[in-house]
Parts: structure tokens; sequence; C-alpha cells
């Protein structure tokens, strides 16, 4: 069981990564060709997802242990779904390209 202060900072962690995960999906939107140049899409991988995902992955190989292989399960559920959404509006703002049809098939098949 974690104790309370150490509850509260990985509570801090995940807001923090959530702003900025919520930032760089708005400057890729406002601006594909720029947030390409910038690597905008790297930055948002490496700073929300990726980390995590590795802290995770090295607990897991030290102590195997079921809560730790839900929670990357979880992060790894997480990091496709914001992919696939924010796919789903970079095409829409982007190109002008609505896969609202498609959005229930994926649903489907992935649920």
């Amino acid at each position: 069981m974690l104790d309370a202060p150490l509850v509260t900072v990985l509570r801090w962690c995940r807001v923090f990564r959530l702003e900025i995960s919520s930032r760089l999906q708005q400057v890729l939107l406002l601006d594909l060709p720029l947030s390409h140049e910038k690597a905008v899409e790297q930055m948002l991988w490496k700073s929300v997802f990726y980390h995590v995902i590795e802290v995770l992955r090295q607990e897991l190989s030290e102590f195997d242990e079921e809560h730790i292989r839900q929670q990357l399960v979880s992060v790894i559920d997480h990091v496709i779904s914001i992919v696939f959404i924010l796919l789903l509006k970079i095409c829409n703002v982007t190109w002008d390209i609505s896969f609202s049809s498609f959005i229930y098939i994926y649903i489907y098949i992935y649920i």
C-alpha cells in the first residue's frame, strides 16, 4: 500500500501529464506543418507516455506483480485511445475527412 504523500505526488504527475498532452495536441491541431518540423508528436510521446511505460515495464521485470501489469495495460490502452482520437481530429481538421462512421466499427472491434 502506498503512503499518502506518494499517492498525492502520483496524482499530480497524472494531472501534469494530461495537461501536457492536451497542450501538445492543441499545437498539433493548430499548425501541423510546424508541429512536424518541431517534432511535437515525438515530444508528446516521450514526455507523456514513454517514460511512464518504461517505469512500469522495469517494475514489472523486477517484481512481476499483477497490479503493475494491469497499470501497464491501462496506460497502453490510454495511449491507443489518445492517438486514435488525435488521428481522427487531424484528419478532420486538416483534410476535412470525417471518420465518424468508422469509429463505431473500431469500437466494436476493439472492445
